[in-house]
């Protein structure tokens, strides 16, 4: 159920929903915002082995979808029917400039380093209109706290015990992340992010991550519930993802991004 939706002192509209809800409210977001991009050209980075858009639906909607990843071995396991491009997106230049109209990244921004400079590159990357979407896990959820404190042996053992299925050779390996402004929804947050240039146009406190009681029934059960309830009655430091949607306004001198703290 959709939780009680905030509007912060800006102006940028926060709400709050269940994860598994929220996730597919997030897909519909970016298919939308890909439909109508101007000039059709959407670069999702970090895609690796499981890009959002299947090569029929670009067809479709005729975009020019590219990926973008900094391993060949991801890259290759989402087949070559991709426009694909090997990069950091944390080294100069790897975005280019105005080159896209839309922006997208899953999974990606909790494992860099300097959060910051990502999103820079990606402004400057984005044509004057343009957005970025982002869906991301958060700080304080157990699961990802416990990530980023444990030795990563440590942690990739524990994941493995959790959830079957995850393994390096497979679609959804387990990379080391460091969480950089990795949280939910807060007047904090949307600061930062217009201090980087950006409008914030949607921020997503996502409630849930059921995926981690897969292989026990009741807890998960227990776990659902509470999770349904916090979507209604939300304590921002206790989500487990978000999504933002920005938006890239104008090219004037005074909204150039700023250096964020």
């Amino acid at each position: 159920m959709p939780g009680d939706c905030n509007r912060s002192v800006t102006g940028a509209p926060i709400r709050y929903e269940w994860t598994e809800d929220a996730y597919l409210l997030f897909e519909r977001a970016v298919r939308a915002l890909a439909a109508r991009s101007e000039r059709r050209q959407v670069c999702e980075v970090g895609a690796g082995a499981n890009p959002l858009l299947s090569p029929d639906e670009c067809r479709e909607m005729a975009i020019a979808y590219t990926i973008m990843d900094a391993s060949p071995e991801e890259l290759a396991k989402a087949g070559s029917e991709y426009a694909s491009v090997q990069a950091n997106v944390l080294q100069a230049g790897s975005l280019g400039e105005d080159a896209y109209d839309l922006i997208i990244s899953r999974y990606l921004v909790e494992h860099l380093s300097d959060s910051a400079r990502f999103h820079k590159a990606a402004y400057r990357a984005l044509r004057v209109g343009g957005h970025a979407a982002h869906w991301f896990p958060t700080l304080w959820a157990w699961p990802f706290t416990m990530n980023r404190v444990l030795p990563e042996g440590l942690s990739h053992r524990a994941l493995k015990l959790a959830q079957r299925g995850r393994s390096d050779d497979g679609k959804h390996g387990k990379f080391p992340a460091m969480y950089d402004h990795c949280r939910g929804p807060s007047q904090r947050q949307i600061d930062w992010f217009q201090a980087l240039g950006f409008d914030v146009v949607d921020y997503v406190g996502c409630f849930g991550h059921r995926a981690y009681y897969a292989r026990v029934p009741r807890l998960q059960g227990v776990h659902d519930r509470f999770s349904h309830f916090l979507a209604r009655h939300p304590v921002p430091p206790m989500t487990s993802f978000s999504f933002v949607v920005l938006r890239r306004a104008d090219r004037d001198e005074d909204r150039r991004p700023r250096r964020a703290r």
